[in-house]
């Protein structure tokens, strides 16, 4: 049940979803297991959360916090398959895909805590 999922409720254009609970129940279905199974790479997926698909250039929500964006910047994963190309948030479309490490030249998004250790 949605409701009584980690979410306790649904917001936004979602609210339709309650009037049909079988298919409510389906989208929390496929919302979960694409972002708690999928096959991206936990970093990456971390990265990918910042993105609002409404918006671009940069795809971030209104307001964000963030300035002097650019367009792409490195995850800390290299591609399974060809370990010289690395997965990378595209930010300006908001996706990821992968770059190539020693042809281009994306950036670095230092996370810290606000908070002391």
């Amino acid at each position: 049940n949605v409701m009584s999922g980690k979410r306790g409720s649904m917001q936004g254009p979602y609210n339709v979803l309650l009037r049909s609970p079988e298919l409510g129940n389906l989208a929390q279905q496929f919302g979960a297991h694409t972002r708690f199974n999928s096959s991206l790479p936990l970093a990456l997926n971390e990265l990918e959360s910042l993105v609002d698909c409404r918006s671009h250039s940069p795809a971030l929500p209104a307001g964000h916090p963030f300035e002097e964006l650019q367009e792409g910047y490195w995850s800390s994963t290299t591609s399974f398959f060809e370990t010289d190309w690395a997965w990378v948030l595209y930010l300006h479309k908001g996706a990821c895909g992968v770059g190539h490490k020693p042809g281009k030249t994306f950036h670095v998004w230092p996370v810290t805590s606000l908070q002391g250790p």
